[in-house]
């Protein structure tokens, strides 16, 4: 009877040291994985040192349909290559004096170089989108360009 308790005892210390092994090397898995992920973003944040971002005067009577139809055109230029991280948004009112309010709609993307940019500017679906999006503002568009520091 006393083997048989023995037994039991090193059988559950020997489980519970597998238990404690087998979460040992998921930690040592997810550590992996997250130094993964964090070393990726540090790669996109130098390939894409280029940022492109325009500012849209949108027309005082431009419907919703329109509006919604002219942010779905902006999403369209994701699928230009070269084109990275299309952000997009209309004017929020924080109520601050100096926000650039006449610019109804912004869109801000990256570029790997200076000649993705260049070709981004001739690609078909970008002139495409400038046809299209030009009876819906009220003047031409506004750029600003910077190099990530």
């Amino acid at each position: 009877m006393k083997n048989i308790l023995v037994l039991l005892i090193f059988l559950l210390l020997s489980l519970n040291a597998c238990k404690q092994a087998d979460l040992q090397q998921q930690l040592e898995a997810c550590h992996a994985e997250l130094l993964e992920k964090s070393q990726e973003q540090e790669i996109l944040q130098i390939e894409t040192p280029l940022v492109h971002t325009v500012y849209l005067k949108i027309r005082e009577d431009i419907s919703p349909e329109n509006l919604a139809g002219l942010i779905e055109g902006v999403k369209t230029l994701n699928q230009i290559q070269g084109v990275k991280h299309l952000k997009t948004g209309t004017f929020e009112n924080l109520g601050d004096e100096r926000a650039l309010a006449e610019y109804g709609l912004v869109l801000q993307m990256e570029f790997q170089s200076e000649a993705d940019y260049r070709s981004y500017q001739q690609d078909s679906i970008h002139l495409a989108f400038k046809k299209n999006a030009g009876p819906l503002l009220a003047g031409p568009p506004a750029t600003y360009d910077f190099i990530k520091k």
